[in-house]
Formats: structure tokens, sequence, C-alpha cells
């Protein structure tokens, strides 16, 4: 079992998963308990090229309070920098909205009255922890890593994605 399936076995645990993002997300603010946190399906799948293929991200959860979901809470690890990086994270948290749309889509075919709060989309996190010696050296948003023309900048939306550079962190 290599580093990477150890770091994810570790994350998957709830109270490991908690600290991590209130670590990262809240500077060590106890806003996520493990309590908060709802294992989900880590793969998701999409068509391409006639065929279907599949993406799977390493430790995701629902991030629940009061029975209804919050945030979509995910993590990537890498031990190497990536320049794809921000195309895959882009691609696996807009598989989560796609999610919502389609079970909003079923459940109005159902016919059934949802509480107005289930009538909201909850946002999707990625959090990507970067195991590496060496600092990221790749772009970290859409903008960076795509060749856009100045004319089209306006009508190009830039995604910016959250790398944690775990070895360059302060000891706190």
């Amino acid at each position: 079992m290599g580093l990477d399936a150890n770091e994810k076995l570790l994350a998957d645990y709830n109270d490991v998963f908690a600290d991590i993002m209130n670590g990262f997300l809240f500077n060590g603010k106890q806003i996520i308990h493990e309590s908060d946190l709802e294992n989900c399906k880590d793969r998701s799948q999409y068509k391409f090229a006639g065929g279907m293929h599949e993406q799977e991200r390493d430790v995701s959860k629902y991030f629940n309070g009061n029975r209804i979901h919050i945030a979509f809470l995910g993590i990537e690890h890498q031990n190497k920098p990536e320049k794809e990086m921000p195309l895959r994270v882009i691609s696996y948290d807009g598989s989560i909205y796609r999610s919502q749309l389609l079970q909003r889509k079923k459940a109005k075919q159902k016919r059934k009255k949802e509480p107005i709060l289930d009538e909201m989309f909850f946002p999707a996190v990625t959090l990507v922890l970067y195991f590496g010696t060496t600092h990221w050296k790749y772009g970290k948003t859409l903008y960076e890593v795509l060749s856009i023309p100045d004319n089209l900048k306006p009508f190009v939306s830039d995604y910016r994605i959250n790398v944690v550079e775990v070895a360059f962190m302060a000891e706190e």
C-alpha cells in the first residue's frame, strides 16, 4: 500500500477529516464536527468520445447541519505537482453540481414537495493536500493552465483550486 493510499485511509476517518477541514478552512476553529459528516460516493461518470469514463476522488464527505447538506467537502492528495490539477478539480466539483441538478429534476418528476431549505443548492469545496518537498510549481487557476486569447478572457470563468503545501506549513 503506497503513501497515497495510507493518506486516503487516514483522511477518511470523520474525526481526521473534520480536523483537516477545520484547520485549513477555518484556521483551526471547530466549525465541522465529526458527527456532521456523512460518507458519500467518491466516483462519478461522464460520457466522452463515445464511451463512459469514471473519475474518482480521494476522500469526500457531505457536511450536514439540521438534516440538510451544507456543503460537499473533498480532499485530493498529491505527492508531486500536477499541471492539470485545476482541470481535475473543476471536473470533480462540476460532477457534484450536476448531481444536485439531476436529483432536483428527479424529485420534481415525483411531484414531491421539498422543504424550502432543500431547494437551495450546496457548494463543493475541495482541498488539494500537497505532500511534496518542493513548492507547487504549476498554476492554481484555470487562467494559469489554459491558453486563452485576450479577446475571450472576459467570457471564460476562472476557477481557483485550494492547494495546501503541507511540507511548508508553520509548525503550529
